[in-house]
């Protein structure tokens, strides 16, 4: 026997038993409540794929996110990067259907969870994210050392990745763990270009680079057979260079004037000729440059004259701590003036060279003072 009361609230039930000679009565006390059915939320999906909407941006995944529950719920999605979770509170429409961008740090794979609660329970659901580079990349790899590509959780702890080596695919050198790739240095011995793919097993290509391998430039010299010289006189200046590839040898004599040749491997020794047609200073600068970044080498060559005539005038002193004061004058009538170097005998036992002056459009006396520690004759002239 069974009854249903239509609201909930307090009843006794008279139960009356009655037999042949007998009854006997009971009052039953009943409580019924007012209790809800239902279930936690249901058919969750999430799907994470890479955001292919121009323009995308480096590492950057659309997530589409679904659950149904007909009772208000709670849905948080934790995107597996450590980055703080996304909440969505208070939602009372049965169907929760949202798509989502997130930005990851970088290439790899990271496990999506979303989770949604309502009161009568909480259901959940996993995918994994792969975040990509789009498009080609290039990059320059010094010869030698092995190609380490930041990429997360590509050890199977997530995601497995595949490694294509100019279109084959390579497992042996290659080595994984579950922040890196490390392609070894063997797989990329030949100098040149090497196409490096990074593929999910299921062939999803997520990284593309063009991977320039050369030897980088180092032991540069730059020797002129002379530091100084006359205008119009040839100065040998040798370049020697003793590793690199693929390289720019720029040689700039100072004067304006520039060889720029194109040297494919190493070492190399270059000889080249150079005449200056006029007076001064050049700095003759060297630079050999490839991908991988510049060496410089400077040099100083100064063009000069012969001095014809010196004019020497000393100012005497007479008491010891004065300075004494040396005036030179070359080639008064000569120009421009140039600088020149001295080499002075102090007949005290002291012995100095310095240079004095510069280029200037006329001749300048040029003067340099000297203290004696005794009182000694000088002869001018």
């Amino acid at each position: 026997m069974a009854h249903a009361w239509s609201s909930a609230g307090n009843y006794s039930v008279n139960v009356t038993a009655i037999t042949r000679t007998t009854h006997a009565v009971k009052i039953v006390p009943v409580q019924i409540l007012d209790l809800e059915e239902g279930v936690p939320p249901e058919n969750l999906d999430i799907k994470a794929d890479v955001d292919r909407r121009d323009p995308a941006t480096d590492h950057q995944v659309m997530s589409f996110l679904q659950a149904y529950s007909p009772r208000q719920k709670r849905c948080t999605v934790d995107y597996g990067d450590e980055s703080d979770s996304e909440v969505f509170d208070e939602l009372t429409d049965p169907i929760f259907s949202v798509s989502q961008t997130h930005q990851y740090p970088g290439l790899g794979f990271y496990a999506v969870s979303l989770a949604c609660d309502n009161k009568f329970g909480t259901s959940s659901e996993t995918a994994v994210a792969v975040a990509a580079q789009p498009g080609l990349r290039y990059q320059n790899v010094v010869k030698g050392i092995d190609l380490v590509i930041p990429v997360a959780g590509a050890d199977g702890s997530v995601g497995s990745v595949v490694v294509y080596v100019d279109g084959a695919t390579v497992s042996s050198g290659v080595r994984i763990n579950n922040t890196h790739v490390s392609i070894s240095k063997s797989l990329l011995a030949t100098t040149g270009e090497h196409a490096v793919t990074l593929k999910t097993a299921g062939g999803l290509t997520f990284s593309s680079k063009i991977v320039n391998v050369e030897t980088p430039v180092s032991g540069v010299l730059l020797n002129p057979s002379k530091e100084a010289t006359l205008m119009n006189r040839s100065v040998e200046f040798v370049v020697s260079v003793m590793t690199g590839d693929n390289m720019f040898v720029n040689l700039s004599y100072g004067d304006g004037h520039v060889e720029i040749v194109y040297v494919q491997s190493s070492p190399v020794t270059l000889t080249r000729r150079h005449s200056y047609m006029s007076l001064g200073k050049f700095a003759a600068r060297l630079a050999v440059a490839n991908a991988l970044g510049v060496h410089e080498v400077v040099r100083v060559v100064s063009v000069e004259r012969p001095i014809n005539r010196v004019i020497m005038k000393v100012t005497s002193v007479k008491l010891l701590g004065q300075p004494t004061t040396f005036t030179f004058t070359v080639d008064p009538t000569l120009t421009p003036a140039m600088p020149v170097t001295v080499r002075l005998d102090y007949d005290d036992g002291n012995e100095e060279t310095v240079t004095l002056g510069a280029m200037k459009p006329v001749a300048t006396a040029l003067t340099h003072t000297y203290t004696y520690a005794k009182l000694v004759p000088v002869i001018s002239q």
